[in-house]
This record gives structure tokens, C-alpha cells and sequence, in this order.
């Protein structure tokens, strides 16, 4: 009998664990609240920095925390529909979203990854 679950649906909790385990260097500014130890599983479409990785996937650094933890409760309660999201925050406790949404919102729009500095050496 074959599955109608898309491949997708079935790897996205391996991977998200797989990612929660992983950590990071970057940091974001002492005022930004504590790590979540559930970022990695969102940071594998949407960085650890709200920056996405991917086209097609949201930025969420900066954004309104009010906004963001509506939106995760929304996809938790299945009010707001898309499976791949709704794999992810399905497990999570309501104290879970408002940390996500926390360090989200705390995270700069342009995300932790710095433009390189321009060279002020003269080459000769």
C-alpha cells in the first residue's frame, strides 16, 4: 500500500531533531533573550538569525513578537494551514512558541551575519 504523506512530511521530524542538537557561533546581542533549545528546528528554512535560507521561505528577524507567536499558535491549532510548519510546531509547548517568537523578534532585520569590512589596506 503506498503512503499519501508527502516524503517531506515524514523527514521533517528527524531532520528537526537532528538540527535541534546542532549549535551555532552565532550570537546575538546581550539584550536578546536566551536561546531556545527548539531554534534548530526552525532555523533549518528560516536561520538561526531569522534570515531564511531558502527562496520562498520568510524572514523572521525582527518581526512583531505579538505577530510571530499568533502565527505559531495559529499553525499549531491547524486555523493556519501549511504541513510543513504544522510538522514542526505540533510538538512544541505554548512556552516553546513564545521563546521562538521571542528570539525571532529580538533578532535584528538584517540578521547576525555581518558584511564583510571594507579593506583599508593600500595594495601596491
Amino acid at each position: 500500500m503506498h503512503s499519501s504523506r508527502s516524503p517531506f512530511l515524514r523527514v521533517v521530524p528527524a531532520l528537526a531533531l537532528l538540527l535541534a542538537a546542532c549549535g551555532s557561533g552565532a550570537q546575538p546581542d546581550s539584550g536578546a533573550p536566551e536561546r531556545p533549545r527548539t531554534l534548530g528546528m526552525c532555523a533549518s528554512c528560516h536561520g538561526i538569525d531569522g534570515i531564511a535560507l531558502s527562496p520562498g521561505n520568510p524572514h523572521l528577524a525582527g518581526q512583531d513578537e505579538a505577530y510571530l507567536r499568533l502565527t505559531l499558535r495559529k499553525y499549531k491549532s491547524g486555523e493556519r494551514r501549511h504541513p510543513p510548519m504544522q510538522a514542526v510546531v505540533g510538538a512544541l509547548s505554548e512556552a516553546e512558541l513564545d521563546e521562538l517568537a521571542r528570539w525571532y523578534a529580538s533578532m535584528p532585520r538584517n540578521g547576525l551575519r555581518a558584511a564583510p569590512e571594507p579593506s583599508t589596506d593600500a595594495e601596491g
